[in-house]
C-alpha cells in the first residue's frame, strides 16, 4: 500500500509540472487519478469530501482554460463578438495545433473579429495583446491549481 501511495504522489506531482504546457488538462487528469486512488482504497485514505474538493479544483481549472483569453480580451476592450470569437479560436487552436494552439487561436480569432467590426489597427492590436496575456495568465493560474492539487493530495494522504 505504501508503494502505491508513493507512486501516486510522484504521478500527481509529475502532472503538476506538465501544467506549464497549455491546453493539457492536467488538473482534471490529477482528479481522475485521485478518484481512482480513492475507489481502490474504498475511500479510507481520502474521504469523499476531499474528493469533492479535488473535483472543484478540476472544474475551476477547466473554466480557467476556456475563459482566460476571453477575459483578457474583455479587459482589453474587445467587442462581445470578438470575445466569443476568442473562445472559439482557443478551442480550435488547441485542437489543430496542440499544445500551443490556444496561444495562437485566441488572439488570431479576436483580431479577425475586430477587423470584421472595423476597429482601428491600434485597437485591434490592443485587444489581441490582452487576449494573449489573458491566455498566459490562465496557464499560470492552472499551474497554481495543479500544484495546489498535488500539495492537498499530500496533506490529505499523510
Amino acid at each position: 500500500m505504501t508503494i502505491l501511495i508513493i507512486i501516486l504522489v510522484i504521478l500527481v506531482f509529475g502532472l503538476a509540472c506538465l501544467t506549464l504546457i497549455p491546453a493539457l488538462p492536467i488538473v482534471p487528469a490529477q482528479f481522475l487519478i485521485i478518484l481512482i486512488f480513492g475507489s481502490l482504497t474504498s475511500f479510507s485514505v481520502i474521504s469523499g469530501w476531499e474528493v469533492v474538493i479535488f473535483g472543484f479544483l478540476a472544474a475551476l481549472s477547466l473554466i480557467v482554460d476556456y475563459s482566460a483569453g476571453a477575459v483578457g480580451a474583455r479587459l482589453g476592450g474587445a467587442h462581445r463578438w470578438s470575445i466569443l470569437s476568442g473562445v472559439i479560436g482557443g478551442i480550435f487552436g488547441s485542437i489543430l495545433l496542440p499544445p500551443f494552439g490556444g496561444f495562437i487561436g485566441i488572439p488570431l480569432f479576436v483580431s479577425i473579429s475586430e477587423l470584421m467590426i472595423k476597429r482601428s489597427p491600434k485597437k485591434l492590436m490592443h485587444t489581441a495583446s490582452f487576449s494573449f496575456l489573458g491566455a498566459v495568465a490562465g496557464v499560470m493560474l492552472n499551474g497554481f491549481l495543479a500544484f495546489t492539487t498535488a500539495v492537498l493530495f499530500l496533506i490529505f494522504v499523510f
